[in-house]
């Protein structure tokens, strides 16, 4: 009987905590995704860039190139902005692993959602071990709708190309659509290939 009772509250109380079973690590260890922009985008934001836009929507290919003045910034710092786990709200809500290159002197962070309504699900970041400096940044967000889920894939290489790719899937399908995406890549020195 005892250990009946033990067992039901043992069950009870993991069925409060996250699904996972486990708990995350602390937010200080988490990437402020505001001062990554501010810090790598926006002196292309403010610069005589051109870039090179590839679009791919419903399954035709457009492109063109453009100056950093017809971009839209802020759809692109709204993607940073809400990948930000740096919030006091996100505490311990990822778990975070390394993993060191051995060939490379690059480390890979690997943050992990332990629960499905964040909607930051992954977050990776490759640095170089010497001084930290990010090479790149890939995240995968996730929206639970009424009746269907949207999904967004976004891969950023510092100085080269921001690639974003929208899937949408209804609740009856059961393959998910590219619904959009789009590549930024810089003129002459590719920066920005913003795949959305």
């Amino acid at each position: 009987m005892r250990i009946s009772i033990t067992l039901f509250l043992l069950f009870l109380s993991s069925s409060c905590s996250n699904p996972k079973g486990q708990e995350g690590d602390s937010k200080i260890n988490y990437p402020d995704m505001e001062l990554i922009y501010t810090d790598y985008m926006l002196p292309f934001q403010n610069s005589n860039h051109q870039f090179l836009k590839i679009e791919y929507q419903n399954q035709q290919k457009d492109t063109t190139t453009v100056k950093s003045s017809e971009i839209n910034w802020e759809d692109i710092h709204h993607l940073f902005s809400e990948a930000n786990l740096f919030d006091e709200k996100l505490d311990k809500k990822y778990s975070i692993s390394i993993i060191q290159d051995t060939l490379n002197p690059l480390m890979t962070l690997i943050y992990t959602s332990l629960y499905q309504k964040n909607l930051v699900q992954k977050l990776n970041i490759k640095a170089r071990v010497e001084d930290n400096k990010i090479n790149s940044i890939y995240w995968e967000t996730l929206k639970h709708g009424f009746m269907s889920k949207e999904e967004k894939k976004i891969l950023y290489v510092v100085n080269q190309t921001i690639q974003i790719q929208q899937f949408k899937k209804e609740f009856f399908q059961s393959q998910p659509n590219l619904s959009f995406n789009i590549a930024w890549r810089i003129h002459t020195e590719i920066l920005c290939n913003f795949v959305m």
